[in-house]
């Protein structure tokens, strides 16, 4: 009888220690459950300093993470490091999930095969269907494996602003300036020899643009050489054009104003934030730029921005600059009318543990209209999504609506998707600064013959390159 009392006594016991651990397993796997359900992935995002305020860009994130399952990492790169920073992630396999990458450098990147094919994750054909042509030049490079291999975030597209009330003075028709090379030519002279001066007593420059030390000079360049029928490269990136006759003709006009003093000497040491800041301060007639000007200007005059101007004189002569601001559409030249357009794109490492959740960070950043449209907002730069770029916001806008013109209407180029194009801007940029250089006096006198010789100097390297990157 003791034996039976004792033997149901360790059933029982057995039997409650069972429950009470059944109980427990099951209570810890829901808890499992829900932890979770709570729990996020995070992904890391590296992006360039775009935004004027950090915090634009965290709001922005902040809306994809309670969409979503997924948090995002932010780090800004200066555009100082960026270059070192993905080469650095790319040969080392140690970075973030998702990465912003300057369009013309895509190429390069990819070429080392450390770029995911977004494809893998969502219809190529239906997510290209999203954007404006041209930007999709980076989404798939030459020679490097996948169709979908970045998407473009934001783009820009230059164009010609200027004083419509000092235009008015001189009598001169925009649409007749802005026509083609010769009426431009023969504006700017006549602008140049009405000897406008600003409130300082300062003379006006017709138009000006920086020269060695404007990281955008290139593109700028690259406009006038489309514009007269050559490029910088072929579009199979096997051979250097910028020492055909073309091309040259194309840098000889461009680098002509200058020459003939229009552009004044000294603005060619400037860099494109103290041309801006010259044509603000009612020093400039004519500027070449990007989208960004427009909307800073616009900001500036609604008061959003807190403007750099030294006292009230100088804030006055920037609103008045401003509020007698117009844009215009790139020249025809004996080819055609052409301007540059750069595209800022997002990638996904392939060696990313999160490859799925990133392409869709990709994918929310550069189809979302919202998303579109408060990162325009907060860079000033210009839509790629076809949707945002037929709403109100743009067409109801009188510069977004003309860099949407030029896109409509063809005159939207980029450079050729090639793995050599990165060591190739490098080249030209510290080339074409020697250019100015040569222009200005600064070498010596000037002639045709020194320019020339440059340029072919600049092929030269621009071959080796080549070679070298196995584009041939």
């Amino acid at each position: 009888m003791k034996i039976k009392t004792k033997f149901l006594l360790v059933i029982s016991i057995l039997v409650l220690f069972s429950m009470t651990s059944f109980a427990g397993l099951f209570f810890k796997k829901e808890e499992t459950k829900e932890q979770k359900k709570d729990d996020k992935v995070v992904i890391k995002l590296w992006v360039t300093p775009d935004a004027e305020h950090e915090e634009d860009l965290q709001a922005i994130l902040d809306k994809f993470e309670k969409k979503s399952r997924i948090k995002v990492e932010k780090t800004v790169l200066g555009w100082d490091i960026v270059w070192d920073k993905l080469t650095t992630a790319a040969t080392s396999g140690i970075g973030p999930d998702v990465v912003e990458i300057g369009g013309t450098w895509v190429s390069s990147i990819a070429a080392m095969g450390v770029l995911e094919d977004l494809s893998k994750y969502y219809d190529a054909n239906e997510v290209k269907s999203h954007f404006l042509e041209p930007t999709l030049k980076y989404s798939k490079v030459k020679g490097v494996e996948g169709d979908l291999i970045s998407l473009p975030w934001i783009t820009d597209g230059y164009l010609f602003y200027y004083r419509k009330d000092l235009y008015e003075k001189a009598g001169l028709d925009p649409n007749e300036v802005f026509k083609d090379w010769d009426s431009f030519k023969e504006a700017m002279r006549r602008l140049d020899n009405m000897d406008f001066t600003n409130e300082k007593g300062e003379k006006i420059a017709a138009f000006a643009h920086g020269g060695k030390n404007d990281w955008n000079i290139i593109h700028m360049m690259g406009g006038f050489i489309w514009q007269a029928g050559g490029n910088y490269i072929n579009e199979e990136g096997t051979k250097a054009l910028i020492a055909e006759d073309n091309a040259i003709n194309g840098i000889k006009y461009f680098t002509s104003f200058a020459q003939e003093g229009i552009v004044p000497k000294e603005y060619l040491e400037k860099d494109p934030s103290e041309i801006e800041a010259l044509y603000g301060a009612g020093n400039i007639a004519t500027i070449l730029t990007g989208p960004w000007f427009a909307s800073y200007l616009e900001k500036t005059l609604a008061g959003k921005y807190d403007s750099e101007a030294d006292d009230v004189n100088a804030l006055n002569l920037e609103k008045n600059s401003y509020k007698n601001t117009d844009v215009a559409q790139p020249l025809a030249g004996p080819a055609g009318r052409y301007t540059f357009s750069g595209t800022n794109n997002l990638a996904v490492f392939n060696f990313s543990k999160h490859k799925k959740e990133a392409a869709e960070l990709v994918k929310y950043l550069t189809t979302d209209k919202e998303a579109q449209i408060d990162y325009c907002n907060a860079t000033g730069l210009f839509t790629v999504s076809k949707n945002v770029a037929n709403s109100p916001y743009v067409t109801e806008n009188h510069f977004r609506s003309a860099v949407k013109y030029a896109f409509d209407h063809g005159y939207i180029k980029v450079y050729p998707a090639v793995p050599a194009w990165g060591p190739i801007e490098t080249v030209l940029t510290k080339n074409l600064g020697i250019i100015w250089d040569l222009v200005s006096g600064v070498e010596g006198e000037y002639t045709e013959e020194k320019l020339i010789e440059k340029i072919k100097e600049t092929n030269t390297e621009m071959e080796r390159i080549i070679s070298q990157t196995g584009n041939r």
